[in-house]
């Protein structure tokens, strides 16, 4: 009995994880081409796109390290680690919004930045808890890619900064709406498919 209802528990939290990540998925494909459709759009504009975007990776994340029980323990810590900095990150980069963007917007697209290359390490750092690599180890690397031309982009106009950020979410979202797709797919349908040991000995 107990083991079933845990089995239940898990898939719902398993359920739950891919439903969020997909969600994210698609704010991110949206925010993006919001961005490249109109990139001439204010810095405080792209800079609340882009700590909204954090923030909900952030909460993904503190909820993927709480609830994601197939994983390792060490596993879940990191998760929960880089949960609290994309969360730290939008708050900083949402403090620093309004007329002084101009001037902390360096600052805010270097730590997001960060952020975003600690997230893809991390990602391909826990490959063997998860159960698609392909789409983690694409989602890490481009998470990486992102993170520092996002720290490099305050070299460039706000115009460019825009068409990068855009870019950048959208191919994000992309890849994390295939991930929601994949996450936990196979080890669900073995579960869905594998007798109960009590029942088969019987």
């Amino acid at each position: 009995m107990a083991a079933n209802v845990l089995r239940r528990y898990d898939r719902a939290a398993a359920t739950a994880i891919r439903a969020t990540l997909g969600l994210l998925g698609l704010i991110g494909m949206v925010s993006g081409l919001f961005i490249l459709a109109w990139p001439d759009r204010s810095a405080v504009a792209v800079g609340a796109v882009l700590a909204g975007y954090a923030g909900v990776t952030g909460l993904i994340n503190l909820a993927m390290g709480v609830f994601a029980s197939h994983m390792r323990i060490s596993s879940r810590i990191g998760y929960g680690v880089l949960g609290g900095a994309f969360v730290a990150a939008s708050v900083a980069a949402f403090i620093n919004l309004g007329p002084f963007m101009q001037t902390w917007g360096p600052i805010v697209g270097i730590l997001i930045g960060a952020v975003w290359i600690v997230n893809g390490v991390i990602m391909i750092a826990v490959l063997n808890d998860v159960s698609v690599r392909v789409s983690t180890v694409l989602h890490g690397v481009v998470n990486i890619a992102a993170g520092v031309l996002l720290m490099t982009a305050p070299l460039h106009d706000l115009q460019t900064l825009a068409l990068l950020a855009g870019g950048i979410l959208l191919t994000l979202g992309a890849l994390q709406t295939w991930r929601a797709w994949r996450f936990a797919r196979p080890p669900m349908m073995a579960a869905k498919t594998q007798p109960i040991r009590g029942l088969a000995a019987q």
